[in-house]
């Protein structure tokens, strides 16, 4: 059956205000409350070219939800991000009594059980562990964010697991890094995070964990360890880090909406103080697009908003020829 993707977006449109209704809620909070404002830069310092896609991604995610410049007839129909606002925290330990309170130190006490017994989390180098990553996104049909679609991935398994050392980023205001989740037994990969930053801002854009690994804790370890990285703020590529972003608080089900609440992402409006927005290139082909890259066919989304959001981060092929811009 043929899905018109613009009717399906109106749709999911006229069902944001009950569910956003709902989900404001579990924080406490109502459609008439003040939501706080994040106050996005997508470059600090850094003016090099070569950043530029960087900048251009998190600008298209970020506009997706809901901007403090919508009017009044756009506002009610964009999602509100879910933002951890940095700045509110000096130290990690904060941000760990603030969890603890939500959940009554279950999260802190289930981390620290997955670490005696043998889990841990690093960053790894972007494109490795492909075989584990493909059996994380197979291992779930459904999750707490939602029904899988295009993180399902492609039809064949990767023969092997490439690990290859990590070398941070050239740029420590722009960069793509990502986590992983390992077992001291075995050299399998179990969870996976990957975060793009732009100026001010980082974006949680994927978090997920193997679905027989969803009960040892991992994932709570994985969320404490990239917090403690991120408030610790001694590595150069988070020091200037204000907000992270991840999703909208309209996604998934009632588990991510109850995650969100206990790991401090809250409704937040954006201000885009300095939006890094790009054309998409002039030989684009949607349909190209989409044969080319069957993950994104699969997963039913617009081509043109996933080229700018992350295609062009990857280098994605957009037309037949099978070239790769940015």
């Amino acid at each position: 059956m043929n899905v018109d993707l613009n009717n399906a977006n109106v749709l999911t449109r006229l069902l944001t205000g009950p569910r956003r209704r709902q989900r404001l809620a579990v924080f406490g909070l109502t459609v008439r409350d003040v939501l706080p404002t994040a106050h996005l830069k997508f470059r600090l310092a850094c003016a090099r070219e070569g950043c530029a896609p960087y900048a251009i991604a998190n600008t298209a995610f970020a506009e997706s939800y809901r901007l403090v410049s919508d009017g009044a007839l756009v506002a009610p129909f964009k999602s509100l991000a879910a933002v951890t606002d940095l700045t509110l925290f000096r130290t990690l330990d904060p941000y760990l009594q603030e969890v603890a309170r939500e959940t009554d130190g279950k999260y802190r006490r289930s981390a620290n059980k997955a670490k005696r017994e043998g889990y841990f989390t690093r960053p790894i180098a972007v494109g490795t562990y492909q075989r584990s990553l493909f059996d994380i996104k197979h291992s779930k049909d459904v999750r707490s964010h939602g029904r899988m679609s295009e993180m399902a991935g492609g039809p064949i398994r990767p023969s092997e697991d490439l690990a290859l050392a990590f070398d941070p980023p050239s740029c420590p205001e722009h960069w793509r890094i990502d986590w992983g989740l390992f077992h001291s037994a075995n050299p399998t990969m179990w969870g996976f995070a990957s975060l793009t930053r732009s100026g001010n801002l980082v974006n949680l854009a994927h978090m997920m964990a193997h679905g027989d690994v969803l009960t040892t804790g991992g994932m709570k370890l994985m969320q404490f360890d990239i917090m403690s990285w991120l408030l610790g703020r001694l590595d150069p590529c988070v020091i200037g880090l204000d907000y992270l972003l991840h999703g909208a608080i309209e996604d998934g089900g009632e588990g991510m909406t109850n995650w969100r609440r206990y790991v401090g992402q809250r409704p937040h409006v954006l201000h885009l103080i300095d939006p890094a927005r790009a054309r998409l290139p002039a030989d684009f082909d949607p349909r190209a697009y989409l044969e080319l890259n069957p993950d994104v066919k699969a997963a039913g989304v617009d081509p043109r908003k996933h080229y700018l959001r992350g295609g062009i981060l990857d280098g994605r092929a957009y037309k037949m020829d099978g070239k790769r811009r940015l």
